[in-house]
């Protein structure tokens, strides 16, 4: 999921919510106030049920390949 991206949509569906936000991909950052806590948990919750899919939950490892013992 692109963190970034799920925070817009937060912001946008609920536009008092966060106070600013930014940051890529595979990471961001906001602020909110204390107060707010529950309804962004709850609406970022939302969003990831929107954005994710059960393949996208699934554990899975990646690899380039096995590595070679130390020696």
């Amino acid at each position: 999921m692109h963190l970034r991206d799920a925070l817009d949509l937060v912001s946008k569906r609920h536009p008092a919510l966060i106070r600013k936000f930014g940051g890529h991909a595979a990471a961001a950052g906001l602020s909110i106030a204390e107060t707010d806590f529950e309804k962004f948990a709850t609406a970022f919750e939302q969003i990831a049920g929107e954005l994710l899919d059960a393949s996208d939950l699934a554990q899975r490892i990646e690899t380039d390949g096995a590595l070679e013992p130390a020696g």
